[in-house]
């Protein structure tokens, strides 16, 4: 089997903690991702499941959006820190 090279830019905290956990597990990284490679290969999806950053979910978006409309119409209330507190307090 022809063997080709990858290249993976990563933070160096995270590649030592991944070397750190391979070395543990008694494999390298390239052992690692090539594991991870025919997994998902063979299984046609992502072996884990992802979440998203919930910041960017639609629902988030479209009250976002909201808001900059209610800002450029001038539809603000702008209140100070004790401002705020007080009115709580009240």
């Amino acid at each position: 089997m022809a063997m080709t090279n990858i290249n993976i830019r990563m933070d160096k905290k995270l590649k030592d903690d991944l070397n750190a956990f391979c070395k543990e597990v008694g494999m390298n990284m390239s052992t690692l991702f090539n594991v991870f490679a025919k997994r998902v290969v063979k299984e046609q999806k992502v072996p884990f499941e992802i979440e998203g950053d919930h910041f960017y979910s639609e629902e988030n978006m479209e009250f976002l959006k909201k808001s900059i409309q209610q800002l450029k119409e001038g539809k603000v209330v702008v209140k100070t820190i004790e401002e705020l507190e007080r009115m709580t307090n009240e």
